[in-house]
């Protein structure tokens, strides 16, 4: 028997061993890949300290650093490569069989020490040669020893010989979901402490001054952290503890499990794999329309190019984008492919009065919140009134600053053509972009995270105080919410339907957002990082996504090649905005650092009109400032301090966003979750992280569709963690009380907190009370320091308010006609230094009076208004 046992022993070896060989050399143990990944950061770590040692010889302690956190890789990955078996003599058999699986798996299919140990000398014998000899000498050794390890680790990075298996095809839907995990028996707890921990945080950032307890540890951060001139309303020794209870409080949400922190109602996205049915090919006529529609494109891309300012150009762009879309429509019905719903579903009746709250909240008191105007919005309104006015523009050109496209001053100048030159028809443009995202917002949320979760995204996100500080002012920055949230919709559809029209479509909307506002641009880069994570993880539906990728820039091509290709063709300046955003230009390094500093190594570049400059360890600072002062704006406040902005940029809800995220990034293999966290990612990084002077709060509000809606699966995250403890119906009456709680107080933040931070400027006011005056009323301002004696009222004189101004400089009060001044009805400005002497003529001329004082945001006065009692003929 025992004979017969080592018999069948070494017969299952065997086949065993052939088995290894014909799946190409055996599959790769996890340990194996733990290997390579240190073996490869001790590799950058060490280059990045020959670089150091070798250009940068006054760092020299950061190359001994980034050294020594390579030895440490080093050493791990050294003890790592023990613990795997040796077989080196059965993968040489094997490879006696088969060359391609013994080139593919004889050595770092199982990195042993000897590699290890080999890499670490030659990295060692390049930082010895870069310590002893000077450059360029000591170049031409170094850097062949570390490239031939990043070399050798590249060549010799396993890939198994993987087969493609021909299973039984039972089911034609794909799951886009992760298999559910069992939750444990400490699940529930380690939430709930998740959950404190990120309020203990937030209330830590919200302290003004460092703890008693955390003196001692700021005072030696200070000195440590100076370097990232992080700038931060509040101390290190408070922002930093706080960031990581934070960060603690988040990990421990996102790792504890499915089973705790499921949301009520979420079902997975189900995906047909099936190939379609292909009927008969559309019609040669069908064919011949989308070509010469191409060659009409063609012809608005030449238009474009020389800054044609025809009336005819935007129609004809218009109805080539209408044309390419039905033609795509005759190709999915020969598909027997439906991009139309059946029906239409209550939720979508729904809308209609949700709308109408939605547009009853954006539109309150729209003319007088805010009652002061920001130092660029004068440039949109210049634009938007001369185009309402009639000027001929390229609509495919550059526009404000000669940085923006005119297609968004277009869309502006629409409605102050209709209502009339105004502040409130000037913000209405605004707050009908801002506003018809929420339709976009709830069907693409309902899709992916539930019903439950899409109404209060909708509810949140009308009141989210940095959505309303941007949907209520004359700055266009609001407007690419609109197409980006509709294009990442349309591409979820297309890809559910394989709808080429609505890949298409989905392009198209992208390609608008790149023609509103610079950073509509993210809208191409979010959609095709969707697409790729579905191409990537999702093998079955391989196939159908390149047809629909393919549509999607193509859709993207129709609506911004005229701009984009029509501005590289003219010669514009379209890379100017990137280059004045660039975290390395000039302006912005100069700024944190100084300008010995920023060119120590390498002269600066001209980019257009912008000076840029190169420096890594600069770069690297700048990076870790703009990373920590985006993610402190987004969950405290005192960071974003301009364009009426209050509170922390995820709003009152902040510790439900806090959690959303977490349990989105938790599982990002899961396209539903996948999806926020990307959003959320790209617009923080590409546009406020990697830019000067961070937050950009501006060029990073396309960020707000995805606060909504991590924020409110935060809160029914917590609702479902309640369902544990509690009656699930009291646990979903609780998700509701805490939307409306969240959607009120974010209401109350902007239209009560919010202008009592920002308090109109002296010229705000007068510019507002002669918005209130009727026409034939008179200004009138007693000119003094600091103001010059030719100081204008900006909003009197661009606006046809009907409203006289008058100047009069202090030294001539004494001698004015104010009476004739003033006519019928009049306001007199004055300053608080001028009361007794200006006064006294006011009363003199005018008669007893009401007079008012205006005040700043820290109460101290700014300025004086008379009223006359009794107003006199002129």
């Amino acid at each position: 028997m025992g004979m017969g046992f080592c018999a069948l022993h070494r017969a299952r070896r065997c086949a065993d061993k052939r088995a290894a060989v014909n799946n190409g050399g055996g599959a790769v143990k996890r340990g194996h890949i733990y290997a390579l990944v240190l073996l490869a950061a001790a590799l950058a770590l060490a280059g990045l300290g020959h670089y150091y040692l070798l250009y940068l010889r006054v760092y020299v302690w950061d190359a001994i650093v980034f050294y020594a956190l390579a030895a440490l890789l080093m050493a791990w990955a050294y003890r790592q490569a023990g613990a795997v078996p040796e077989r080196s003599w059965a993968l040489v058999r094997a490879a006696l069989r088969r060359l391609k699986a013994t080139l593919r798996g004889l050595f770092l299919r199982k990195p042993n020490r000897l590699l290890v140990m080999a890499l670490a000398m030659a990295n060692g014998l390049a930082a010895l040669v870069a310590f002893l000899i000077p450059p360029p000498a000591g170049l031409l050794l170094a850097l062949p020893l570390w490239a031939g390890g990043v070399i050798a680790l590249r060549v010799l990075i396993p890939w198994p010989h993987r087969t493609r298996p021909q299973p039984a095809r039972v089911s034609s839907i794909v799951t886009v979901e992760a298999p559910k995990a069992q939750p444990g028996r400490y699940v529930v707890p380690i939430a709930i402490g998740g959950w404190l921990l990120l309020v203990a945080g937030l209330m830590i950032l919200g302290l003004n001054s460092v703890p008693r307890l955390l003196e001692t540890f700021d005072i030696w951060l200070q000195p440590r952290l100076a370097g990232l001139h992080v700038d931060a309303p509040m101390p290190p020794g408070v922002w930093l503890p706080g960031l990581l209870l934070l960060l603690v409080g988040m990990l421990l949400i996102g790792w504890t499990g499915a089973g705790a922190v499921r949301l009520p109602g979420l079902s997975p996205l189900a995906i047909r794999t099936s190939r379609t049915a292909i009927g008969p090919r559309p019609s040669h006529r069908w064919s011949a329309l989308a070509l010469l529609g191409s060659l009409v494109w063609l012809g608005v891309v030449r238009a474009a190019a020389v800054e044609s300012t025809h009336w005819s150009v935007v129609p004809l762009w218009l109805t080539v984008l209408v044309v390419q879309a039905v033609c795509w429509w005759r190709v999915d019905r020969a598909r027997s492919v439906s991009p139309f719903p059946t029906r239409v579903g209550r939720y979508t009746w729904l809308l209609v009065p949700a709308l109408m709250i939605a547009f009853s909240v954006t539109l309150y008191r729209l003319s007088d919140v805010p009652n002061s105007m920001w130092g660029d919005e004068g440039a949109f309104w210049w634009w938007a009134r001369d185009l309402a006015k009639g000027l001929r523009a390229n609509p495919f050109g550059l526009g404000v600053y000669g940085a923006f496209p005119v297609m968004g001053s277009l869309y502006q100048s629409l409605w102050v053509r209709v209502f009339g030159p105004t502040v409130w028809s000037w913000r209405l443009g605004s707050v009908v972009a801002g506003t018809l995202t929420i339709v976009p917002l709830f069907f693409l949320t309902r899709k992916l995270l539930g019903t439950r979760v899409a109404w209060s995204a909708v509810a949140l996100m009308i009141g989210l105080p940095y959505f309303l500080a941007y949907a209520r002012i004359g700055f266009n920055s609001i407007q690419p919410l609109l197409p980006i949230t509709l294009g990442v919709w349309l591409l979820i559809e297309a890809v559910q339907r394989h709808s080429r029209m609505l890949a298409y479509l989905a392009g198209v909307s992208c390609g608008m957002a790149s023609l509103t506002y610079m950073s509509g641009h993210v809208g191409l880069a979010l959609t095709a990082l969707i697409w790729l994570s579905l191409f990537i993880g999702q093998r079955p539906l391989r196939r159908p996504l390149l047809g629909l990728g393919l549509c999607l820039v193509t859709g993207w091509l129709f609506a911004a090649g005229p701009f984009l290709l029509g501005s590289v063709l003219g010669g514009r300046p379209l890379g100017w905005k990137v280059a004045e955003s660039f975290i390395g230009n000039a302006f912005y390094g100069e700024a944190i650092f100084s300008l010995d500093e920023i060119t120590r190594r390498y002269p600066l570049w001209e980019i257009g009109q912008q000076q840029v400059f190169f420096e890594p360890r600069l770069y690297a600072l700048l990076i870790g400032r703009g990373l920590i002062r985006t993610v402190l704006s987004i969950v405290t406040d005192g960071v974003a301090t301009q364009h009426y902005l209050v509170g922390p940029l995820a709003g009152p809800g902040t510790v439900f966003f806090l959690a959303g995220l977490a349990w989105a990034l938790s599982r990002c293999r899961r396209l539903h979750l996948l999806l926020w966290s990307l959003w959320t990612l790209v617009c923080a990084v590409l546009l406020s992280v990697l830019n000067t002077f961070p937050p950009r709060t501006a060029h990073m509000a396309t960020i707000i569709p995805a606060l909504a809606a991590l924020t409110a699966a935060g809160v029914w995250l917590l609702t479902g963690l309640l369902r544990r403890l509690v009656r699930p119906r009291w646990a979903d009456s609780i998700g509701v009380v805490l939307t409306v709680v969240l959607a009120l107080w974010g209401l109350r933040t902007y239209f009560v907190v919010m202008p009592q931070r920002y308090m109109p400027k002296l010229e705000d006011v007068m510019f507002w009370r002669a918005q209130e005056m009727g026409r034939g009323s008179s200004v009138v301002f007693v000119v003094d320091e600091p103001y010059p004696p030719e100081f204008r009222v900006w909003g009197i004189d661009e606006f046809d308010l009907g409203v006289e101004y008058h100047s009069v400089p202090i030294e001539e009060a004494h001698t004015t006609d104010f009476r004739a001044l003033c006519g019928t009805t009049c306001r007199v400005f004055f300053l608080p230094q001028d009361v007794d002497a200006v006064l006294a003529q006011l009363h003199a001329q005018l008669g007893e009076g009401t007079v008012q004082t205006h005040v700043d945001a820290e109460g101290r006065a700014i300025g004086l208004e008379f009223v006359p009692d009794q107003m006199h003929g002129g």
